[in-house]
């Protein structure tokens, strides 16, 4: 007979998994220059809190992940089958109480690889796109599973 030999793992209650939030997963995909990027999805460009009390201004991108107040120092590309997208603050809006937005298609796509973005400004100088939508206001770009509308015009992101 087999003696039971006591186990030295401490019993805790059972974990209610239902209480967490599920954590998303991020896909890396390959872009036109074949180079990874992360693939579009509405939970990688949604707001990720809506705790809007007690904002420290100073510190806004450590405590809350607002798409829109990254774009005021960043550029967001996104691509399509055979396209590439820029959305980008305009430097217009300086002195306007909203920010606005250009969204442009980038010329020739396949040659400006992260080499290139390394060497040059950003956001791409217009001589490298084609400007679609100037002066867009956030509230006129709408986000989909697997596009975006912007004034009306829908845009279909890459389907991997």
């Amino acid at each position: 007979m087999c003696n039971v030999l006591p186990s030295k793992r401490l019993k805790t209650a059972p974990i209610n998994v239902k209480k967490f939030s599920s954590i998303p997963e991020q896909t890396i995909v390959f872009n036109m220059c074949n180079e990874p990027s992360t693939k579009y999805s509405l939970i990688s460009i949604a707001d990720k809190s809506s705790d809007h009390e007690g904002i420290n201004f100073q510190n806004l991108s450590q405590r809350i992940e607002f798409t829109a107040y990254f774009l005021k120092s960043k550029v967001l590309y996104l691509e399509t089958a055979d396209s590439r997208y820029e959305i980008a603050k305009t430097e217009d809006s300086l002195f306007e109480m909203y920010d606005k937005y250009k969204f442009s298609k980038v010329l020739n796509p396949i040659m400006i690889d992260n080499e290139f973005m390394e060497k040059n400004p950003i956001p791409l100088p217009d001589q490298y796109l084609e400007i679609l939508h100037k002066d867009v206001d956030w509230q006129e770009i709408k986000w989909g599973g697997d596009y975006i509308i912007v004034r009306d015009k829908v845009y279909k992101s890459k389907r991997q």
